[in-house]
């Protein structure tokens, strides 16, 4: 059991790691926000929590929070119909489930030769004898979901996904009726690309949606995004697994009992 144990642990290792290297984080939306060097945190405020107290500065240590440039994605951590797995965009109707959630990280300029970072670009942080170089941009959250680590869409079929506000979801034949339509809704559902993974002998399957990785916006495929204000407003639409970044599907492989 031990010598099992540590094989499967090796295993979800190997695959952050490919991961980590294959999926580096995109950068599509980074922001202006709030950092507290003494924390050693970004701070962010939401409708239901706030990391500022009444004057501004960090509730955790009083400090006055510096300006500094931030990655922002969103996704859904948890998903009754995921199995409470988390992956990148709604799969149901529900009000109560599939929570878009953001999750910041703070952006830094690394130096390609000493690798030294720094968070005002402006400021060049190089050790001493450094060749320099060009800074890179980086989010210092690459590699985990979902600041990269996306699916990489290795097996995808066709199948059919009902498109009805009510249901918005993947069927299979107990999902239809022996006219084809969904058993739910009644309505005939449409073809689209699944992308499909396997992990304890079960078949995870997601909908490949033509989207645009910033706003979200979805349409045809070689459309380019028409969404006003969105930093990717002009660019092609891409084709993205709906479940991005929750396991299977990129991401890390969940904790398993002992």
């Amino acid at each position: 059991m031990i010598i099992r144990a540590s094989l499967a642990m090796a295993l979800a290792l190997t695959l952050a790691s490919s991961q980590d290297k294959k999926s580096p984080c995109d950068l599509v939306r980074v922001e202006e926000g709030k950092y507290c060097a003494k924390c050693s945190k970004v701070l962010t405020k939401t409708e239901k929590t706030s990391d500022f107290d009444k004057d501004g500065n960090c509730k955790n240590c009083a400090g006055a929070p510096e300006k500094a440039r931030v990655c922002v994605k969103e996704w859904i951590p948890v998903c009754g119909m995921h199995e409470q797995r988390p992956h990148e965009r709604g799969c149901c109707a529900s009000k109560f489930c599939c929570k878009l959630t953001p999750v910041v990280s703070l952006v830094v300029y690394r130096c390609p030769s000493c690798k030294a970072e720094t968070r005002d670009e402006a400021k060049r942080a190089c050790k001493d004898g450094c060749k320099g170089g060009a800074l890179e941009t980086v989010c210092t959250k690459s590699g985990t979901a979902p600041h990269g680590a996306a699916c990489d869409m290795a097996k995808v079929e066709s199948g059919p996904y009902c498109t009805d506000k009510g249901c918005r979801k993947l069927l299979d034949k107990t999902d239809m009726d022996k006219e084809g339509r969904c058993i739910s809704c009644k309505k005939k559902p449409e073809t689209v690309k699944i992308c499909v993974k396997a992990d304890d002998g079960k078949a995870f399957r997601a909908r490949i949606a033509i989207t645009c990785k910033a706003c979200k916006a979805e349409g045809a495929e070689g459309a380019s995004c028409s969404t006003k204000d969105c930093p990717r407003a002009g660019k092609p639409l891409e084709a993205v697994c709906t479940d991005s970044g929750g396991w299977p599907h990129g991401g890390d492989a969940p904790k398993k009992d002992k």
